[in-house]
């Protein structure tokens, strides 16, 4: 599956290269596939900006969505 992607969206926090989502995200930089990654710190983000409101936190999530889907290098 990995090898016919051209992308890879991870949860991941960035620090543990070892565990099973670390290997893919340094097995796809290696391959240079485009590599997207979110945090809790963006899970966080969309609770810190929306409260409960579900059509606020739709649109947060959106906004954040966008920033995922940029490519990091």
């Amino acid at each position: 599956m990995f090898d016919n992607s051209v992308a890879v969206i991870a949860f991941f926090y960035g620090k543990n290269y070892f565990s099973g989502t670390g290997q893919t995200v340094r097995y796809a930089e290696q391959r240079n596939k485009s590599v997207c990654m979110f945090s809790m710190n963006d899970v966080y983000s969309i609770m810190k900006y929306s409260s409960t409101d579900k059509n606020a936190i739709r649109a947060e999530k959106w906004n954040i969505s966008l920033n995922i889907l940029k490519p990091m290098k």
